[in-house]
Parts: structure tokens; C-alpha cells; sequence
């Protein structure tokens, strides 16, 4: 426990044949706020990384999502002008993109804050960034994406796949049909270490805006 009596889990992990650590120190409220420390520590001589980020899975209900980020439809770091940062609200289904070979889909980038609620209870998941981060949703896993050739391959997991990431690599590239098709190179994610944090706020009910609660969560650190 900190001296004011927040508890703290830290944890580490390897990866690559040890070639990159991460920790991620998770450090609890009373009222169940959690506030996520992520650290990447890499060796040189890493290749670039696709995305930096973190992910989990959340109650199937909170399929209603509100955020404060680029919008409303699906963009990238090199895919997102024209997208204005606003404050929008979509079903997962809308908030998703139905490509017709099912693939990741849906981020949203500089995103402040995001919402996923039941509808009826009002009861949900508050994500609230310490930084502009990018952010998608599903009710599907990543390996089904990846294993799956048609869209009625899809099948729902029972839970939210919520991806909070500090970065992910452009989707364009300098060609769409060679081996070594890229993004440019500003749009690429160098090997190096990486921090970021954000905040879990479970919600009982709308009492306020998540835009008042994102307001005030921080105070809490």
C-alpha cells in the first residue's frame, strides 16, 4: 500500500526472448478508480513495433460507447484528417467497421476520455487518458480477426475486447503489393522505450457527464 492508503500491484513481463520488458503498476482507489502506469523498455537492434498498448476484455453489456476523441468514424495517425475531435456516441456496431475480410477495425485516435455503458443501467466503464491516446472496441477477440476469413466467421466472445493504446503504426502505405509494404515513415512506431498512463473509472449510474468525472478523476493521484 502507498502511504495514503492506495494499494499497488505491479507487474512485469518479457518479451521477444527477453529482448523488451514491460511493467504495468496498477494503483487502486478505495472507490475503484484505478489508475494503469504501462513502461516498454526495449534493446536496440528491435525492429519497428506495430502498436503500444494495452488490452483486456470488459462486461458484454457496455456496448454503448461515448468518447471525446477524433470521430465518428474509424481513423488513423495517417488516416485522420478530416476527422474533427468532438464528443460522440455510437453502439459498438456503428462505432465498428465491417470490412468484408474481418480484420482489427474501429480506432479512434486522440482520444481524452472514452465511455462503454449498458444502456438501461447506465452502469459502465470510464477511460480516462493522461495523454491523447488511440482506442477500439469489439465484442470479438483479436485471434478470432486473425483466424477469421469471412464475416460469419465472426463470433462473438460473451465480452469487450477495449483496446487502450499510446500509439499503433499508420495503416497506408508505400505500396499495397509487395512483401515490404510500409507505412511511411512518420507513421512508423520505432523500437524504443515507451510510458503512458490512464484511469479506470467504474460507473454505477450517470449521476454526471463522464466528461465532469474525466475532469475530476485525476485529482485523486
Amino acid at each position: 500500500k502507498t502511504p495514503s492508503g492506495q494499494l499497488m500491484i505491479n507487474t512485469q513481463f518479457s518479451l521477444v526472448n527477453d529482448s523488451a520488458k514491460v511493467q504495468v503498476v496498477y494503483t487502486i482507489e478505495e472507490t475503484g478508480v484505478i489508475k494503469v502506469d504501462y513502461q516498454l523498455n526495449v534493446k536496440p537492434g528491435l525492429p519497428n513495433i506495430p502498436k503500444i498498448g494495452f488490452q483486456g476484455g470488459i462486461n458484454r453489456s457496455y456496448e454503448q460507447i461515448e468518447y471525446f476523441g477524433r470521430g465518428p468514424m474509424e481513423n488513423y495517425i495517417d488516416r485522420r484528417y478530416g476527422f474533427d475531435a468532438g464528443i460522440y456516441n455510437q453502439n459498438i456496431f456503428d462505432f465498428m467497421e465491417p470490412y468484408v475480410v474481418p480484420q482489427e477495425n474501429g480506432n479512434r485516435t486522440d482520444v481524452r476520455w472514452m465511455y462503454l455503458h449498458n444502456t438501461q443501467s447506465k452502469e459502465g466503464l470510464l477511460v480516462v487518458a493522461d495523454s491523447l491516446l488511440s482506442m477500439s472496441a469489439w465484442p470479438y477477440t483479436e485471434a478470432n480477426f486473425m483466424n477469421a476469413r469471412h464475416t460469419i466467421n465472426l463470433k462473438d466472445a460473451g465480452y469487450i475486447t477495449l483496446n487502450i493504446d499510446l500509439i499503433q503504426m499508420g495503416v497506408g502505405g508505400n505500396d499495397s503489393w509487395s512483401d515490404v509494404a510500409a507505412p511511411l515513415e512518420q507513421y512508423q512506431v520505432k523500437a524504443r522505450d515507451y510510458r503512458y498512463s490512464f484511469y479506470l473509472v467504474p460507473l454505477s449510474g450517470r449521476t454526471t457527464g463522464p466528461g465532469e468525472r474525466a475532469k475530476s478523476v485525476k485529482q485523486l493521484f
